[in-house]
């Protein structure tokens, strides 16, 4: 019998069966009964990366999908800058993160669904209000625990990287009007300079080590706008929630500008 279920009992009777020397063996009969999925709630994130962005304009939404589970708890905490960059870099940590600020809100949802089914839901992660533009935190309750950073922004930051070059786009969030004037930081290997200033379409531009056989191969970039006015975020590495490993799949690109305004959209074929 093939098995396809959980929390299934199945039955199997095998007649005839050749022992190592081709003898037929006397038939046999065995049971048993499949296992149930383990209660479990994760967070549904863009990609596999740990840090996404917000909006400061509206309130933020927190997709989840539940198997076997009552009841979701979620816990919002902020970060400081030094905690939202190092998530963001990707650096490596001896354990699991623990946030030093204590936490903002603790809050559970009920979720309702059938046994061994996986249930898709959604949460506000400020009560149904906007939250201030900053770092942020939040992680699931349980044993099996999803977690993720992000940041609040109010602008776009579009990064381009070629063979030898960065360039970072910066617009705002609502109305996609390029930023001119504004300076934007870059961290990651061999990038120059640290810091640059936008032209009049909202560019800056920066100079990289060329990709060579065993040298700068992942090349991971992230561009940041942190200043008295504005917070904006990006990284090379961040993708589209599809891969291009993955034959046959659609993968869409897309910026939104605003809630009224037009998409730049790219659909490719991979």
């Amino acid at each position: 019998a093939t098995v396809t279920r959980v929390s299934e009992r199945y039955y199997e009777l095998a007649p005839g069966a050749q022992d190592r020397y081709g003898q037929v063996m006397g038939g046999y009969h065995f049971s048993f009964t499949t296992g149930a999925l383990p209660s479990a709630v994760s967070l549904v994130l863009p990609g596999w990366q740990g840090f996404t962005t917000y909006a400061s304009s509206v309130a933020p939404i927190l997709h989840f999908q539940a198997t076997n589970s009552a009841s979701a708890t979620f816990t919002l905490y902020p970060l400081t800058k030094v905690e939202a960059h190092v998530l963001v870099s990707g650096q490596p940590r001896s354990g699991p993160f623990e946030p030093s600020l204590p936490a903002l809100r603790t809050w559970t949802v009920p979720i309702d669904g059938r046994r061994d089914t996986v249930v898709l839901g959604s949460t506000s992660l400020n009560g149904g209000t906007t939250l201030p533009k900053g770092y942020y935190f939040v992680r699931t309750g349980g044993q099996m625990r999803s977690e993720f950073a992000f940041a609040v922004v109010d602008t776009e930051i579009v990064t381009k990287l070629s063979t030898d070059e960065l360039v970072a786009w910066v617009l705002d969030h609502d109305t996609g009007r390029p930023l001119s004037g504004v300076t934007v930081g870059v961290s990651g290997p061999g990038a120059s300079p640290e810091r640059a200033t936008t032209d009049a379409n909202g560019l800056a531009s920066f100079s990289v080590p060329k990709p060579l056989l065993g040298q700068n191969i992942q090349r991971p970039y992230y561009v940041l706008l942190d200043d008295a006015t504005r917070l904006g975020i990006s990284s090379t590495h961040w993708g589209t929630g599809t891969s291009p490993y993955q034959p046959g799949s659609r993968r869409t690109s897309r910026l939104r500008l605003g809630p009224l305004t037009s998409k730049i959209r790219r659909i490719e074929r991979v």
